[in-house]
């Protein structure tokens, strides 16, 4: 809202661009509302998730977004979760994450927490 639709439509470019060039070809991006993204990683450890996450975490908090106000800094905050014997659907996975998500903002954002 600070900045207006026009840079918050470019942020959201920019982080989608980013977000696929730090995720492989096999893995899925996609916008899942507002400002909040999913990123499948199939047969992925979660160590591996968290190291992925983690330097997606840093590519965007490097990008400086070009507005009619000067560059935009942004940073993301992560939840990782990986199936397992409490998250075996799709359902429960994005729940997971969700409240991996929630936990890293309330721990000051702009960092990866795995779902416990």
């Amino acid at each position: 809202d600070t900045y207006g639709h026009e840079s918050g439509d470019r942020v959201l470019r920019v982080l989608a661009d980013t977000c696929r060039s730090s995720l492989r070809q096999q893995d899925v991006l996609g916008r899942y509302g507002g400002e909040e993204f999913i990123a499948f990683l199939p047969e992925t450890p979660v160590e591996v998730a968290q190291e992925a996450a983690e330097r997606l975490r840093r590519n965007v908090e490097d990008l400086a977004i070009s507005s009619s106000q000067g560059p935009l800094r942004i940073t993301v905050s992560i939840g990782v979760a990986t199936l397992d014997r409490s998250s075996t659907t799709v359902g429960s996975l994005i729940n997971a994450a969700d409240r991996a998500l929630y936990e890293a903002k309330q721990k000051g954002r702009n960092r990866v927490v795995v779902s416990s």
